[in-house]
């Protein structure tokens, strides 16, 4: 499993380097946006082991500083509901709408800005080497004013 997370960062910043040269978008123009805020919205989730649920979730990015930026992830952890807190480190690329990020769980989203207000994120997590459960969510955040 340590190998596929470090394949995984390996091709998430090849990418991020192969692209960079030929973006057109917000960057290039000037300025990037500014994630700093409170998202919130429905995820749907699906645990291999005991299936499909759903639930708000609350991203708060703290700092950004050009393309990086941290924050923190609030959900209620099934199967047991307890609520938690992760913090996450992330980049948004140059076209202004394309988003990764990962968690201090060991979880990646991949995120796109579809409106200055709404980010659309794709979660997935490994499991850990079966120390916990695969799961896969999809979420919509809109930012809190």
């Amino acid at each position: 499993m340590h190998r596929c997370r470090v394949l995984l960062a390996v091709a998430v910043l090849t990418l991020c380097g192969l692209c960079g040269p030929y973006a057109s978008g917000a960057s290039a123009q000037g300025a990037l946006p500014q994630l700093v805020g409170t998202w919130r919205g429905p995820s749907e989730v699906v645990l291999e082991k005991s299936g499909f649920s759903s639930q708000e979730v609350e991203f708060v990015i703290l700092k950004q500083q050009g393309h990086l930026f941290t924050g923190v992830k609030k959900y209620i952890k099934e199967p047991k509901r307890v609520k938690t807190e992760e913090t996450f480190t992330g980049v948004l690329l140059d076209d202004g709408k394309t988003v990764y990020f990962s968690d201090s769980d060991a979880g990646y989203n991949f995120a796109t800005l579809v409106a200055p207000d709404r980010l659309q994120i794709a979660y997935l997590h490994d499991g850990l080497g079966k120390k916990q459960a695969p799961m896969a969510c999809y979420m919509v955040l809109t930012k809190q004013k």
